[in-house]
């Protein structure tokens, strides 16, 4: 198995109490960083719906008070 496809692949999340907190490392080519830490904090916002297999959140990120990104999410 090729562990470094896995690393590549892996997902940092922080559950928090308001929030979750999502990690990347991505490249930012302007600073010459091969990996620049990126966090992403995602809000829950409303309950859409269920179904037989969990129900489905709206979660948005935010910048100051602009939700500037929406997601569906399903907790299962």
């Amino acid at each position: 198995m090729d562990w470094d496809l896995i690393e590549h692949f892996k997902i940092e999340v922080q559950f928090c109490d308001d929030h979750v907190l999502h990690v990347e490392y991505v490249t930012d080519h302007i600073r010459g960083l091969r990996k620049a830490r990126l966090e992403r904090r995602w809000y829950t916002k409303q309950h859409i719906g269920n179904g037989s297999f969990g129900d489905v959140l709206l979660q948005v990120q935010r910048e100051g008070h602009r939700d500037i990104a929406d997601r569906a999410v399903k907790v299962i």
